[in-house]
């Protein structure tokens, strides 16, 4: 599938009202829908004095979607697709373990986990290292959404924002079905800077201009480590992007991303990012993805100028303050053009299986260890490599767990940690093309063609053809 579209650029004084000569500030839906709190002020007392109005030393390093969900109708041309879900789902209830499904993916089989149970009305919840999905049983579209898609950082970063949408509509549609709709129910948006230490402080706080009123910072063995603002529609996040990585993510693979090796002394990577449900995107006219992707820089210059902004002089008159330096570097650091990473999957793969490694040796050399000593295998004997392979398998003998079992347990791992092989350039031609089931008859099968409606691709390319334009609304259209 191809989210192929013309970009309809609008400039960002378009879009968040013009401080120009001449030109009255156009007034944005979250004027009314999300009022500044005490008059966007934070404080009334000075903060202490802090190093934080230089740009010189900003690096932008890269920007982006990092996470995105999808609300999709669907049209399901059979329940082939249900029938294998509920079997499968069965299954995974009988033995109280996520199962691998397989999805139709062309050549490479895509590969989810269900879970034993549905969530939040939908009956089956499958999830990955791309995508997760909650599916609903009915085979044609409702008030409710048929499928809720969450795309993932690692396929984001890596496919781009159009490649990763492209191939999980097309995975979709490859399973019998025809995708009627596609709209964003949640973006968050970012980008990673370098910054010197000395202006990453727990003062950033006391500078901030918000049209939240919620503001907290988070610590680690009294370290900032990072500032939420918000909690409603649009929310914000600064935090320390290296420390999450290595407390939590174990994304490593985004330092090749950001084109460095380490982190230089005397500077941290930081990354705002902002978060906007379903609502703010309403709001803003972020209908379809095709909204999104024409207006992903537009998003960042609202969220960075209207929505938060950092400023001198805190407690004084809206007229007595002004941006610092160096937010002005991060309120133009957004690209619309971000490209994507295909060799992610490679490196994220290879760091999950060192991770691993080195977590499972020590288990391998303790369990040798012990049983040596159940054995009284004497302390000058030596260990060899076949010692540790035997001692490993006489245990899954002991445990009664048969070559069959095993391999069972490495299917549900493989598919814990399975990757699509389709980089952001891969789309193949027959991504949309229906094959006859082999149990069904031509007059049957000719039926579903005869009755199949425009696919959400078709739908994208003839509006291209015809030169339609999406209709974003007064916001972006003056």
């Amino acid at each position: 599938m191809k989210v192929n579209s013309q970009k309809t650029k609008t400039s960002k004084g378009d879009l968040l009202g013009s401080d120009r000569e001449g030109g009255a500030p156009s007034k944005s839906p979250f004027d009314v829908q999300m009022p500044s709190q005490n008059g966007g002020q934070t404080t009334i007392s000075p903060p202490a004095k802090v190093k934080i109005d230089k740009s010189d030393e900003i690096q932008i390093l890269v920007s982006g979607i990092d996470s995105l969900y999808l609300a999709m109708n669907a049209s399901w041309l059979n329940d082939g697709l249900f029938e294998y879900l509920g079997y499968m789902k069965q299954c995974a209830i009988e033995e109280e373990v996520d199962i691998p499904v397989l999805f139709n993916n062309g050549s490479d089989d895509y590969k989810f986990l269900v879970k034993p149970h549905g969530t939040n009305g939908y009956e089956w919840l499958l999830v990955g290292k791309e995508y997760s999905l909650k599916i609903g049983n009915w085979l044609n579209p409702i008030q409710r959404p048929s499928i809720m898609a969450e795309v993932r950082s690692e396929v984001l970063w890596r496919m781009e924002l159009i490649g990763a949408i492209d191939h999980i509509v097309a995975l979709i549609e490859n399973q019998n079905s025809v995708v009627d709709d596609v709209k964003p129910s949640r973006v968050d948006i970012c980008v990673d800077f370098l910054i010197p230490e000395n202006i990453w402080s727990i003062d950033l706080i006391k500078y901030r201009t918000t049209r939240a009123g919620y503001a907290s910072p988070h610590f680690f063995n009294d370290k900032l480590t990072g500032i939420s603002i918000g909690k409603g529609a649009v929310s914000a996040r600064l935090y320390d992007k290296p420390l999450e990585i290595k407390q939590k993510s174990k994304k490593y693979w985004m330092y090749d991303v950001w084109g460095i090796k380490e982190v230089p002394d005397g500077m941290r990577i930081i990354r705002v990012e902002f978060q906007l449900r379903r609502g703010a995107l309403k709001e803003l006219n972020i209908n379809t993805t095709v909204d999104l992707v024409n207006n992903t820089d537009n998003l960042w210059a609202y969220c960075t100028q209207k929505w938060l902004k950092f400023q001198n002089n805190p407690g004084k008159h809206h007229t007595q303050r002004k941006t610092f330096d160096w937010w002005k570097v991060v309120q133009n650091a957004f690209s619309s053009d971000c490209k994507g990473y295909p060799l992610i999957r490679q490196k994220a793969l290879n760091q999950d299986s060192k991770r691993l490694f080195n977590s499972s040796l020590g288990f391998f050399l303790s369990h040798m260890a012990v049983e040596r000593e159940i054995k009284g295998v004497d302390w000058g004997e030596p260990v060899t490599m076949n010692d540790i392979i035997e001692a490993f398998k006489e245990k899954l003998t002991d445990e009664l767990i048969s070559e069959d079992d095993f391999t069972k347990m490495v299917y549900r791992k493989q598919a814990k940690y399975y990757r699509s092989k389709q980089s952001e350039k891969d789309s193949p031609d027959n991504s949309f093309s229906i094959e006859k089931p082999s149990d069904e008859s031509d007059d049957v099968f000719s039926n579903w063609i005869s009755e199949r409606p425009l696919s959400f691709v078709e739908k994208m390319e003839k509006a291209e053809m015809e030169s339609k334009k999406p209709n974003f609304g007064d916001l972006f259209n003056k």
